[in-house]
């Protein structure tokens, strides 16, 4: 519970991060690229929540699970090869 508590608060200091960029991308460029900058983040953890799933269903396929098997009990043990 702690753990999950501790967690929740990780999330919205991601978004207020990005604001964060956003805001030094123009102080530092001195024009305002807000737009291009959110778009980018957004793309990259969009692309890395992609890949990471297709590294799940890789790992899932190397080890050949069997998606028609019930995964009940003690056959939830059997599911794998």
């Amino acid at each position: 519970m702690l753990r999950q508590l501790a967690y929740g608060f990780t999330i919205p200091l991601l978004w207020a991060m990005m604001a964060d960029v956003a805001d030094f991308s123009e102080w530092k460029n001195r024009r305002r690229a807000t737009a291009i900058v959110f778009s980018g983040i957004v793309f990259a953890l969009k692309a890395g929540l992609g890949f990471g799933g297709a590294i799940g269903g890789w790992l899932l396929s190397v080890v050949r699970v069997r998606a028609q098997r019930r995964a009940d009990g003690a056959g939830a043990c059997r599911a794998f090869d």
